[in-house]
C-alpha cells in the first residue's frame, strides 16, 4: 500500500492511474487501436458519436462482431468527430466497453474523448510541453481565445453490491452513521479519486479536536484533497469538461465562489465572455440563463465555458470549492477545490499568447510599493503617514490577530510575526507560523523547507496583498 501510494498525487496531476482523456480536433477522423488485457472480451464504444456498425463495439444481431477477444486480442475501431464547421460538436464524449458495461465501468473502465476547436493543439497543464493524454491541459485555439481545459469524470467506485476496502485491506462502511452520516463514504468520486469527510473527521477526533464538518475542508490542516483539483491564473480562460461516467444515479456539478457562473446554452449569447475578465455586472436580456450547478445523468456531458475567466467576476484569487449537489454524495467525497493563482507558479505553465502572473515576494521586495496612495515603508522610515503606510501596520490588516481567533469556532487562529533581519528596523520580514514537525508516511517536505523554522510570506507585488495560497498546504 506504501508503495503504492507514491504513484498517487494529491490533487490528481499527471498520475499513472487515472482515467483516459484523449482529444482529437472537429472535423477529424480519430482512429483507435485497441488492445484487449483482460480475462474477457472489450471493446471501445464512444457515446454520442457517429460511427459504422463495423465501429460499433458491440455485437447486436446480425450485426458484425466488432470486440477484441480476452487476453491480447486487438481491434482497430474508426470514429468521426463532428463536422468542423460546427462548433455545438466540442466537448466531451464518454467511452466504455459494450458487454457486461456496468460491472465493467464500476470497475474503471471508461474515459472521455473531447472534441476540441479546429486546428487545436494541446499542452501539458504542468509543463507545456504537447500533450497526448490527461485529464488537464491547455489547449491552443488557432482561431480563437486559447484555453485551460478540465476534464472532470464523476462517477460511483463499484456498484451498490460492491464491498469496497481501504488502502489497508479494511472495509468502508455502508453507512458511515457515527461520523459524517455519508451513504457508502469513499464510494462517490472523480477521475478514481474520493475523499470522504470520514476520514478528516477521524482526524480531528484523534488530535482531540471536535468533529466538525465546517473546518473539514482546510488544506492548511489537512492537506489537498485526493480529488482532482484544477489549477489556473487569475482571469485565464477556462473550460471544464463534465463527464457522467457511471451507472448508479445523476450527480450535480456546483460552483463556490462569487460570480461565479456558466451559460446553460453557450451558443445562444456571444461566447467571448467566457475570456473577458473582471465584469461586475452580467450581460443584461441574455438570451441564455446562468447557472451555478449543473445536472448531468449516467453517460452525459456537459461543457462549462466559464464565464469572466478563472477568478469569476470578481477576479479574486483563492480556493474555489466544487462538490456533487447531492448531499450524501457530498460528504461522501465527492468534492474538491479549483486553485486560481495570482502569482507565478515553478510547476504550472502560462497559457501561450497571455502575459505571466508576477512573480511572489516577500515583505522586503514590498518596499517602495504605492497601494492605495500609500507607499509602503518600514515602520523605521515612515515621516508622513498621509503618503506612507507602514509594511508592519500593512501585514496586521491583511491577517488575523497573532494567535489570537475571532469567537471560539473561528479556524483563522494563525500564529504569525514580524522579524528584522539582523534586528534591522528598515528589514520588517514577515512570517508564518512553523510547519509541523510530525512525520507522515509517503510524505516529504518541499524541497528548501525546515519545518522548525518559520516561512517568508509571499506577497503580489502589483497589489501588495498576500499571493495564494497564503496558508501553506500541509499535513497535520
Amino acid at each position: 500500500a506504501e508503495e503504492a501510494a507514491r504513484q498517487v498525487t494529491t490533487g490528481l496531476r499527471s498520475d499513472l492511474i487515472q482515467p483516459l482523456v484523449i482529444r482529437a480536433n472537429l472535423g477529424e477522423c480519430v482512429t483507435i487501436n485497441f488492445t484487449n488485457q483482460l480475462n474477457r472480451a472489450a471493446s471501445f464504444h464512444v457515446q454520442s458519436l457517429a460511427y459504422t456498425v463495423n465501429n460499433a463495439g458491440g455485437m447486436v444481431g446480425n450485426n458484425p462482431d466488432t470486440f477484441a477477444a480476452a487476453n491480447g486480442g486487438t481491434r482497430t475501431y474508426r470514429i468521426s468527430m463532428p463536422p468542423a464547421n460546427d462548433p455545438r460538436g466540442e466537448g466531451a464524449y464518454y467511452f466504455y466497453s459494450h458487454g457486461a458495461a456496468r460491472a465493467l465501468t464500476s470497475h474503471g473502465l471508461f474515459g472521455a474523448l473531447v472534441a476540441e476547436p479546429p486546428g487545436s493543439t494541446y499542452l501539458h497543464a504542468m509543463t507545456g510541453q504537447p500533450l497526448t493524454s490527461g485529464w488537464e491541459a491547455i489547449i491552443v485555439d488557432p482561431n480563437g481565445s486559447n484555453f485551460r481545459e478540465f476534464t472532470l469524470l464523476w462517477h460511483e467506485i463499484g456498484d451498490e453490491k460492491a464491498d469496497i476496502f481501504d488502502a489497508t485491506g479494511n472495509p468502508l462502511p455502508v453507512l458511515d452513521q457515527a461520523i459524517s452520516g455519508a451513504y457508502r463514504p469513499g464510494s462517490r468520486a472523480m477521475n478514481y479519486r474520493s475523499e470522504p469527510f470520514m476520514d478528516r473527521l477521524l482526524l480531528q477526533q484523534a488530535n482531540g479536536q471536535e468533529m466538525d464538518k465546517a473546518l473539514a475542508y482546510s488544506s492548511y490542516t489537512f492537506g489537498d484533497p485526493a480529488t482532482p483539483m484544477p489549477r489556473s491564473y487569475l482571469g485565464e480562460p477556462t473550460k471544464t469538461r463534465l463527464v457522467h461516467a457511471g451507472s448508479e444515479m445523476f450527480h450535480v456539478y456546483h460552483l463556490h465562489g462569487g460570480g461565479t457562473r456558466w451559460r446553460r446554452n453557450p451558443f445562444a449569447d456571444d461566447r467571448g465572455e467566457f475570456d473577458q475578465g473582471l465584469k461586475k455586472s452580467p450581460t443584461q436580456d441574455a438570451f441564455s440563463i446562468r447557472l451555478d450547478s449543473q445536472s448531468i445523468a449516467p453517460s452525459e456531458s456537459f461543457t462549462l465555458e466559464h464565464e469572466c475567466a478563472a477568478g469569476g467576476c470578481q477576479q479574486t484569487a483563492g480556493d474555489y470549492l466544487f462538490h456533487c449537489h447531492i448531499g450524501p454524495h457530498y460528504v461522501a467525497g465527492m468534492w474538491s477545490f479549483w486553485r486560481v493563482y495570482d502569482t507565478i507558479q515553478p510547476d504550472l505553465a502560462v497559457i501561450p499568447t497571455r502575459a505571466p502572473a508576477p512573480a511572489a515576494v516577500n515583505s522586503l521586495g514590498l518596499i517602495g510599493t504605492v497601494v492605495e496612495g500609500r507607499t509602503l515603508l518600514p515602520a523605521a522610515q515612515i515621516t508622513d503617514p498621509n503618503t506612507q503606510i507602514s509594511i508592519e501596520d500593512w501585514a496586521r490588516r491583511l491577517f488575523p490577530a497573532q494567535g489570537v481567533p475571532f469567537d471560539e469556532l473561528d479556524a483563522a487562529v494563525w500564529d504569525w510575526t514580524i522579524d528584522y533581519v539582523n534586528g534591522d528596523p528598515n528589514q520588517p520580514l514577515v512570517l508564518g507560523e512553523p510547519e509541523t514537525t510530525f512525520t507522515w508516511v509517503n510524505y516529504t517536505p518541499r524541497p528548501g523547507t525546515r519545518p522548525d523554522r518559520r516561512p517568508e510570506i509571499m506577497f503580489n507585488p502589483t497589489n501588495a496583498r498576500y499571493a495564494w495560497p497564503v496558508l501553506r498546504p500541509h499535513l497535520g
